[in-house]
């Protein structure tokens, strides 16, 4: 396995896993990356995003999306390989230099667990909601035992729909920092251009509005702070 592999993971669902991905991964192919990004989650949102359950070319039992239009990356549907997903994750990675893997919003799925054993990290996106903060500590969990079997594993969190002025987002942060577990020092702002960039079947990066550009902004320096990560 040559490739990174970035798990894109929590417990809850409905805070930005799936856009963390797409644009971790539109941002590593501005800087020139090859990337395939995998949907692991059954509802399918990052292959519905690009066109992949319509348009999507078999790739055995997997539909592979080509990036014919607006995404541009590979879209590889591994939702159904279950606690095997880690073995085709494998197989995507000696062929892409880095494998990003949108997990689903469950510890129960297989999914996240077997992805996290062949991830280089896992980024834990998190609202400013403490109901979605506190429902991450089973995910937490899962981290540390992952961590037993995959000693190089290095979990972040990331501040995602955050609104700056907020006091509740003040108090999220310190509740993070509590975890032990380290944060991305860019926070992801709460945009409206992500759901339009979804509509449309492309990223921010690709979008020319305002939100858009600062969007694609603070991804980039999410994604930076990711690769300084793997060489620390």
């Amino acid at each position: 396995m040559t490739g990174f592999v970035f798990a894109v993971a929590n417990q809850k669902g409905g805070v930005g896993k799936s856009t963390t991905s797409v644009h971790i991964g539109s941002a590593l192919v501005e800087m020139g990356h090859t990337v395939v990004v995998v949907d692991g989650d059954p509802q399918n949102t990052v292959v519905q995003w690009g066109g992949g359950g319509e348009d999507g070319v078999e790739d055995g039992e997997n539909i592979v999306a080509s990036p014919e239009g607006g995404l541009k990356f590979m879209v590889a549907n591994l939702a159904a390989a279950g606690k095997n997903i880690h073995r085709e994750i494998k197989k995507y990675a000696d062929n892409f230099e880095f494998v990003i893997v949108d997990c689903p919003p469950s510890v129960g799925d297989p999914v996240p667990a077997s992805t996290l054993l062949v991830s280089d990290i896992v980024v834990m996106p998190t609202s400013s909601s403490p109901t979605d903060f506190w429902s991450s500590k089973g995910f937490v969990h899962m981290v540390e035992q992952a961590q037993v079997t995959n000693e190089t594993l290095k979990p972040v969190w990331l501040l995602n729909k955050i609104e700056e002025k907020r006091m509740l987002t003040k108090s999220i942060k310190k509740a993070v920092e509590a975890t032990g577990i380290p944060m991305l020092q860019t926070s992801v702002a709460n945009r409206e251009c992500y759901k339009q960039a979804a509509a449309l079947g492309v990223s921010c990066f690709d979008m020319t509005d305002k939100g858009s550009k600062a969007a694609a902004a603070e991804f980039r320096m999410v994604t930076a702070e990711l690769l300084a990560m793997l060489h620390e």
